[in-house]
């Protein structure tokens, strides 16, 4: 394994595993501590990685493609959120 694969591998467990859960927590929980958003967001993109490769699973559509264009529509949908909370 090269290094470049590592880094590819950390920042995309970043991406997968905390990301969408992250953005959940800041639209949904403001008034938190940072070490419950911490947690919380962990376990909803642990959340949402399932549902997504339950759904795609269902829908015979599951694949490296079709699993990208969800996480990005998720992560577009909740800035979104986030950006109209914010006004």
């Amino acid at each position: 394994m090269s290094i470049v694969s590592v880094i590819q591998a950390i920042i995309g467990a970043i991406l997968v595993f905390f990301f969408p859960g992250w953005l959940a927590t800041i639209v949904f929980f403001k008034k938190k501590p940072h070490i419950e958003k911490l947690i919380y967001s962990v376990l909803i993109s642990l959340s949402i990685a399932m549902v997504l490769g339950f759904i795609l699973g269902i829908l015979q559509i599951f694949n490296i493609n079709t699993l990208s264009i969800a996480y990005i529509i998720i992560i577009i949908i909740l800035a979104v959120t986030i950006m109209i909370r914010l006004k």
